[in-house]
């Protein structure tokens, strides 16, 4: 045919196979060259990722899924679609890495189903961590000399710690702390809140404690001598209590 201007040229099918030729000038010879051989080292673009290639296998820690290698970096994935990547197991293999491992799905986190459980194991995924503040009080028109608080959760476990100083109670309560970060179950044994420190009740008491639940602690205490805590009014003008625990959400 006869010559044309590269403008010219009808346009190419892709995606290219590889087994296209294409012109190459190399020491000052034109020559051809396969796609594959011309793009044969480069980095692998975001687009070619998403097709399949061979099964890793288990000699080099796959378990068989489809996988891609980008500059280094193993991906893997039950279909041709990266995004819809499923478990990928390195056998043997510790995994490192220099920045933060972020699950894309929520309530998606480490799984320990390799452990054996205990005979009332309700859940081995761990999927949750959070550090950060609360603002405890007691509700109604109560005013304050300090509301400080702070929590970390794992799993469904919440560690909490606060120190409240009343003004004036007002119409608040003088039995319950509110505002815990997150709603617990109904209280049980285990959501346990101990007071470090208190002064200015309203009431003189041998023991004080608390119970956390939904979104408060109820506060217990024995007045005198006896066999049982009850919920009595305890809280006042110029009361500080200083307080943590834990409870289940």
């Amino acid at each position: 045919m006869s010559n044309k201007k590269i403008s010219e040229l009808s346009s190419a099918s892709t995606p290219l196979t590889g087994s296209e030729i294409v012109a190459i000038n190399q020491s000052s010879v034109t020559d051809s060259v396969s796609v594959a051989n011309l793009t044969a080292g480069r980095a692998v673009s975001a687009a070619s990722l998403a097709l399949t290639t061979s099964p890793l296998p288990a000699t080099s820690g796959g378990t068989g899924l489809t996988s891609f290698t980008a500059n280094g970096v193993v991906y893997a994935s039950s279909s041709s679609v990266l995004a819809t990547s499923s478990a990928f197991t390195f056998n043997g293999t510790d995994v490192g890495f220099t920045g933060n491992l972020i699950p894309g799905t929520a309530s998606k986190g480490i799984n320990f189903t390799a452990n054996t459980p205990a005979s009332g194991m309700t859940s081995q995924l761990l999927n949750w961590y959070e550090t950060g503040t609360w603002t405890p009080s007691v509700g109604g028109n109560a005013t304050y000399y300090a509301q400080v608080g702070r929590y970390t959760r794992i799993g469904n476990i919440v560690r909490i710690s606060g120190s409240l100083v009343i003004n004036v109670l007002g119409t608040g309560s003088a039995t319950s702390i509110f505002g815990l970060p997150f709603v617990g179950n109904p209280p049980g044994p285990t959501d346990f809140i101990g007071f470090t420190n208190f002064s200015g009740l309203a009431l003189s008491v041998t023991y004080i404690a608390g119970s956390a639940g939904g979104s408060q602690i109820d506060i217990r205490s024995l007045l005198t001598a006896g066999t049982g805590t009850s919920i009595n009014n305890v809280l006042g003008n110029g009361t500080r209590v200083d307080f943590a625990g834990t409870y289940t959400i």
